[in-house]
């Protein structure tokens, strides 16, 4: 065979390989980290660009198949460029070594291209290889990179392109700057790789709007960020701050979605319209403050200057000061709205656009330096090993998202930025990236929890389980016979399952409408003002990667595609937003946990059970307290609290009631450590609104109780004995610690100690929903909990 004898470090410069062969993966090594490439003097460009290349293992294996001639006088600069690829590739996936010496290829593609030695710019650079490629082979490159946009107008073009431009001029992310760019018509476009027609200029802004009606498999996304200095003849590198997240969806920049996404958009175009006039305001005060700072020097600086004046300085400081606290106040305030402004503008596109064109990223290029100098590194998602590296030259290592987001966003006091990004259509992945269906998909950690049922993420899949199989059937029966990739079957069940959750949290506008949280986690997430990305999204992905979909028919691809989903999501997000979710997620078990304390409370209410009603009753307050005072903030994390609050009430007053009819030395020990620890935890734990309501009626319950021990030590025979004594002074200690409590003012409560423990319950959403729907019916009717 014409591979056999291939050398493990160096290969022919003209190695080919032929159509019919297809090469094989290298041999596994320990070391799973890809290799390095000597930088031979500022030819890091050169290193990151075909780390780009080699690591899309679909167009690796087409350039390999590319044949290249033998004959050296048919060798164009073209095939030059296909060779050099082809060494270095070979070299990369054959070498035991983990450092590459690129030195053939950087002299003739470098020299082939115009480019030499020194440094070059590298999303330049990977724009001439790939149109080189093209040269040879078109439809590599059309299939994998071209893309296009147009307006809506009859008389406009398609416009290619092959590298999508964005200027980066003021802090911003990456979907405000599609938005932008889109608007702007074709400035967005590389000038070299389309053929401009000339539009009519008449049309409205709304159908000159650019959409785009292709977007590749593979999307190259070139981030400008070279602005005029203080010398216009000059170009220095902006500093702003642009943040990218690891997965996009494209839909609402899709031609086919136009209508639909117009109409959002004049929504969100008002919206927008206040965000920047309130942007305004904040950088009009900021000048302001800047100001005041300013003439309060200058106050100082004459003070200094003139021993004496007629002017009173003290009152200009006084003046001075109430005008800087105001302006701070200002400034906050406007802070705030702006805040609320961009969560609305989420939330919108959120609810209103579809997510069925996701775009995962795959690699990030990272500049340091000037305009015209400088270095380039790359993080590269390994879709193997299920990790993120970090390619410097030689030096690579595993690197979790915090890095890579803490050096590619930049801003104004980071050196390095993103100077190129890398999507992949998310539902081309296996072919693009030469995924395997296996079910092993790691990393560890979502492995772990997905298997562990103690776990609350694995619970809330659970809870949801037949509402996801329902997602995903509804999406292959919309999509017919045919059969549909796993990743696209995914997606599409997760819009149906998106929009279906938005409806649900849309429609629970009654009074005490927590059945509608119970239904889901995501309804849980919605109705707590949570953003769809990634929270809401990332709780999907749980749902639709829970191993039970794998023995259901229909949905184990499906599920396979999630679990890998998930595993790059949570790969690809801050270590803060890992803790927030967590977060959520414990919350979202303590909600579920009050209302089965709240419902077997009251089904004990009804049986007249009041003992066991009131540790139910007691430990659902405490839940709710932890739940409210939560850094999360979400307005509606828990129940009602006035349903807590008259449980307790009825089932403390009709216990105290019970025991005060009882042989009082028979019942001592249910009245200390259940009755009166439910009253001091119920003034302890009680919501502001309900305090005074609490501290009445236990200081009822307590008077009784005096009367009760007045009664018993004004007649000696009754507690004659030493172990009755000893019965009602404990009694008398509690009693005493109740009117402490009461009597105190609401501060820090005490740390909870309450006997009993009631173990998790695995029922379905639906079904815990439709029970509390049923029970709070008969509570209404019966009137079981006051009028």
């Amino acid at each position: 065979m014409e591979n056999q004898g291939l050398p493990t470090t160096r290969v022919p410069r003209y190695f080919s390989v032929p159509q019919s062969y297809r090469v094989p993966a290298p041999n596994n090594n320990t070391d799973s980290r890809p290799a390095g490439l000597k930088n031979l003097g500022s030819t890091c460009w050169f290193n990151v660009a075909v780390q780009v290349l080699y690591h899309i293992p679909a167009l690796r294996q087409m350039i390999l198949e590319l044949r290249v001639p033998s004959i050296s006088s048919m060798i164009t600069p073209s095939m030059e460029v296909l060779s050099g690829l082809q060494e270095l590739f070979i070299s990369i996936m054959y070498s035991e070594r983990k450092l590459i010496d690129p030195t053939r290829a950087v002299n003739s593609i470098g020299k082939l291209l115009g480019q030499g030695q020194g440094q070059q710019d590298a999303s330049e650079f990977l724009g001439i290889v790939l149109s080189r490629i093209r040269e040879i082979s078109p439809p590599i490159i059309e299939n994998l990179f071209i893309g296009s946009s147009q307006s809506m107008d009859v008389n406009c073009q398609p416009h290619e392109f092959m590298q999508y431009t964005l200027q980066v001029n003021e802090d911003t992310s990456l979907m405000d700057l599609l938005e932008l760019s889109l608007k702007s018509k074709l400035k967005s476009l590389k000038p070299e790789s389309a053929n401009i027609p000339n539009c009519n200029s008449s049309m409205s802004s709304e159908r000159s709007k650019q959409f785009f009606s292709n977007i590749p498999p593979v999307f190259l996304i070139d981030l400008s960020r070279l602005i005029s200095g203080t010398d216009p003849t000059q170009l220095i590198r902006s500093k702003h701050r642009m943040t990218f997240p690891s997965l996009i969806f494209m839909d609402r920049f899709l031609q086919e979605n136009y209508k639909h996404a117009s109409k959002v958009e004049r929504i969100i175009e008002s919206m927008w319209s206040s965000k920047k006039e309130i942007e305004h305001s904040i950088s009009s005060m900021t000048m302001l403050q800047q100001k005041n700072t300013e003439l309060q020097n200058l106050y100082k600086d004459y003070q200094n200057i003139v021993e004496q004046s007629l002017v009173n300085f003290d009152l200009l400081r006084s003046l001075h000061l109430t005008w800087e606290t105001e302006i701070q106040l200002k400034i906050c305030e406007y802070r705030k709205q702006s805040n609320q402004l961009k969560q609305q503008l989420d939330h919108v596109r959120s609810r209103e656009l579809q997510i069925c064109r996701p775009y995962q990223l795959h690699a990030v290029i990272v500049h340091t330096g000037k305009s015209d100098s400088g270095h380039y590194w790359v993080y590269i998602w390994d879709s193997q090993q299920k990790h993120w590296y970090h390619i410097d030259d030689n030096f690579t290592r595993q690197v979790t998202w915090d890095t890579i987001a803490s050096f590619s966003f930049g801003g104004a006091n980071q050196e390095s930025s993103a100077h190129s990004l890398v999507y992949i259509d998310a539902p081309k992945t296996y072919s693009l990236l030469d995924i395997k269906e296996e079910y092993d998909i790691g990393p560890t950690d979502v492995l772990r929890y997905l298997k562990d049922h103690t776990d609350v993420r694995t619970r809330h899949s659970a809870y949801g389980k037949s509402q996801t199989i329902a997602a995903v059937h509804a999406a292959i029966t919309a999509h017919g016979q045919k059969p549909m990739e796993p990743f696209a079957l995914l997606f599409r069940a997760l819009d149906g399952e998106r929009q279906r959750l938005f409806a649900v949290c849309q429609e629970s506008t009654g009074q005490n409408g927590e059945e509608s949280r119970l239904l889901h986690f995501g309804v849980y997430l919605l109705a707590n003002q949570v953003e769809f990305e990634p929270f809401v999204y990332w709780s999907l992905l749980q749902h639709f990667s829970s191993f039970a979909l794998l023995v259901e028919e229909g949905s184990s691809r499906c599920c396979t595609a999630a679990r890998r989903t998930l595993a790059f999501v949570e790969c690809s997000t801050t270590q803060e937003q890992k803790k927030i979710f967590i977060q959520w997620n414990t919350a979202y078990y303590q909600f579920r946990l009050i209302i089965r304390h709240v419902m077997n409370g009251i089904t004990q209410v009804f049986s007249r059970s009041f003992s066991a009603a009131v540790p139910l009753a007691v430990k659902s307050l405490y839940l709710h307290h932890c739940l409210m005072n939560s850094s999360l903030g979400g307005p509606t994390m828990s129940v009602n609290p006035g349903i807590i609050h008259a449980l307790i009430e009825k089932s403390v007053t009709a216990l105290s009631e019970e025991l005060l009819e009882s042989d009082l030395e028979t019942v001592v020990d249910l009245a200390c450590s259940v009755l009166f620890d439910a009253v001091i935890n119920w003034c302890e734990y009680a919501d502001a609104n309900y305090l005074e309501a609490a501290r009445c009626s236990s200081r009822r319950i307590a008077e009784k109780w005096n009367r009760k021990m007045k009664h018993y030590f004004s007649h000696p025979v009754e507690c004659a004995s030493a172990s009755s004594m000893q019965t009602f002074e404990e009694v008398q200690r509690k009693l005493l610690k109740v009117e402490s409590v009461l009597n105190q003012k609401k501060g820090n409560p005490t740390p909870f100690d309450f006997k009993g423990h009631i173990p998790e319950s695995p029922e379905d959403g639906e079904k815990l929903a439709l029970k509390w729907k049923q029970m709070w019916l008969i509570c209404t009717e019966q009137r079981i909990l006051g009028p």
